[in-house]
């Protein structure tokens, strides 16, 4: 049986015989969608926290006095 010589998986140091391009280089798909799912899991928890922001903002700020009736026009 004869040892892998190729080329490596720059993060797990795994075998990777195929060159990805410029961005991901020698990176085996393993190591790929696992970078892909992390980043999905830490856009998911940006908009989380953004949305609870802007709803807040929305909901939470009673500083505004209620309009009334007559200021309405009606």
């Amino acid at each position: 049986m004869s040892t892998y010589h190729g080329p490596r998986c720059r993060s797990c140091n795994g075998p990777c015989w195929q060159w990805k391009g410029s961005v991901w280089g020698y990176t085996c798909a393993a190591c790929i969608a696992e970078h892909q799912h992390a980043a999905a899991v830490r856009a998911d928890a940006r908009d989380q926290k953004a949305l609870k922001r802007s709803l807040s903002k929305l909901f939470g700020n009673k500083d505004s006095s209620a309009v009334s009736k007559v200021a309405s026009g009606r």
